[in-house]
């Protein structure tokens, strides 16, 4: 749900709670408003619901394919102790080597990687089956072993389920919000304009929680670019202020930014190795941003 959607929402939920306090008498007064507020609070509950179905989908789907990840890679790990202990015995050094696998290794591989690994250990685990049976490695065990594998792989490889139905209810969200500013626009707000003289209060409530809270955009309090005498930008410039803490480091197209830094008036110093270092005063205001442009010049010695 995006930022303005969750406003619309507040503001939608407003509105509903004010209008079904509002005594049935004066709702009488005006017609329709009844059913209006009806469909509103069937939108919200709409809302809430096709909402609930895009965080279950995205979070149910990433929970599910870790659980299976940690299945497989458990299985695959007790297998592998076997099968190293056998090539151990038998100094076959060329299956060591091919099954040199821990469980911390495992889990740091991506899911195709770690997929990749659990066929190799299954195919050499097959190749040595007759020898690994004391060592209690046997087809059932391997069978275990493919099938934790392959479930995996079907989360890890099929997400066009789970993106179609996150895409399902972003698309019905979307409806249920066109069809809720339509119910303002083309009837609570023209119904609430019946009653606007002989209850200006309801009228006066209704409008101010009718406007929608726009989202907080933070702004940057520092833009800053490093650049050469030729325009070209100096990456890896340090930048320090007096009396404080906080350093920055240009990066790869010579700037750097930060969304807060205590306003006044500080001294910033530039330094790179093969320039001149400069210190230059930047004033910082309160809820703007400050642009800041240097030039470095190459030092002497270079």
């Amino acid at each position: 749900m995006k930022r303005i959607q969750i406003k619309k929402l507040e503001m939608y939920r407003r509105v509903h709670k004010l209008l079904v306090d509002v005594p049935a008498p004066i709702i009488a007064r005006m017609p329709q408003m009844a059913s209006a507020i009806a469909t509103l609070g069937n939108n919200i509950t709409s809302i809430a619901a096709e909402t609930q179905i895009q965080i279950r989908n995205t979070k149910g789907a990433t929970e599910a394919k870790n659980i299976l990840r940690a299945e497989a890679t458990s299985i695959a790990i007790n297998i592998v102790a076997k099968v190293r202990s056998y090539a151990t015995d038998t100094e076959n050094y060329k299956l060591l080597q091919e099954v040199k696998f821990t469980k911390a290794g495992l889990n740091k591989l991506s899911g195709q990687t770690l997929i990749s690994n659990l066929n190799i250990l299954h195919i050499e685990a097959s190749q040595n089956l007759a020898g690994l049976a004391i060592y209690g490695v046997d087809a059932t065990t391997l069978t275990q072993l493919a099938t934790a594998r392959d479930k995996f792989a079907k989360a890890l490889y099929n997400p066009r389920k789970n993106s179609k139905i996150r895409k399902l209810a972003t698309s019905r969200l979307k409806d249920v919000y066109t069809a809720t500013d339509a119910l303002f626009t083309k009837r609570l707000n023209i119904y609430i304009g019946i009653i606007q003289d002989t209850e200006p209060k309801l009228y006066e409530e209704y409008q101010l929680n009718r406007k929608v809270k726009k989202p907080i955009r933070k702004t940057l309090a520092i833009l800053c670019t490093v650049k050469d005498e030729n325009n070209n930008p100096i990456p890896g410039v340090k930048v320090t202020v007096e009396g404080s803490t906080r350093t920055f480091k240009t990066k790869k197209k010579g700037g750097f930014y930060t969304k807060s830094f205590p306003k006044g008036i500080h001294l910033f110093t530039f330094y790179r190795i093969g320039y001149q270092t400069q210190t230059i005063p930047v004033v910082i205001n309160k809820g703007s941003k400050t642009d800041i442009n240097i030039v470095l010049s190459q030092s002497e010695e270079t």
